[in-house]
């Protein structure tokens, strides 16, 4: 309903609407995914869904990699909406700490990522850059930090008004 009243809120659906995405199963997950709309003009063009408290990557990573491989087979042919353009890397550190070990918790997922990218179900989609896109250019662009963004604009304003040089990671950003 937010979405609707609001369709230029950009929101993103922490920890992908569950706390055991394997355990619990991907019901949460695949209502947030049909929230999701590639229309600037529409509602959810702006919703994103991140990995905040997937811990379930570090002890369930195959059942993880099939959930995974499912939820972006299933967005695939949403353009813009697709899982691949705005699923974000995240972490809960509160949460994570409590399961222990968390040391591997950004290296399983980069292990998870990697594996996905490989599948050939994923490469006959033409899916590249999933790892890019999940670690990093989704939450620019769901912060909008692109150039010609509001938030990017303020910021560059505020740079240029304060004789900042450019930052390392706007530098970052502009490349890809």
């Amino acid at each position: 309903m937010v979405l609707q009243e609001f369709p230029k809120l950009r929101a993103n659906f922490g920890h992908f609407g569950d706390t055991a995405l394997v355990e619990n199963g991907l019901t949460r997950a695949q209502a947030f995914m049909q929230l999701m709309n590639s229309d600037a003009m529409k509602s959810g063009a702006f919703a994103y869904a991140d990995a905040g408290y997937f811990v379930e990557v570090m002890g369930s990573q195959p059942a993880m990699l099939d959930d995974l491989r499912q939820l972006y087979d299933q967005t695939a042919g949403k353009g813009a909406a697709s899982l691949a353009n705005r699923f974000l890397y995240g972490t809960d550190w509160e949460m994570t700490l409590t399961e222990g070990a968390v040391n591997t918790y950004l290296h399983q997922f980069v292990k998870l990522f990697q594996e996905l990218e490989s599948r050939p179900a994923i490469k006959s989609q033409s899916l590249t850059g999933l790892s890019s896109k999940f670690f990093g250019e989704n939450a620019a662009n769901f912060i909008g930090l692109r150039k010609g963004n509001s938030a990017r604009n303020r910021l560059d304003t505020f740079y240029a008004r304060n004789s900042v040089p450019t930052p390392d990671w706007a530098e970052k950003v502009d490349r890809h």
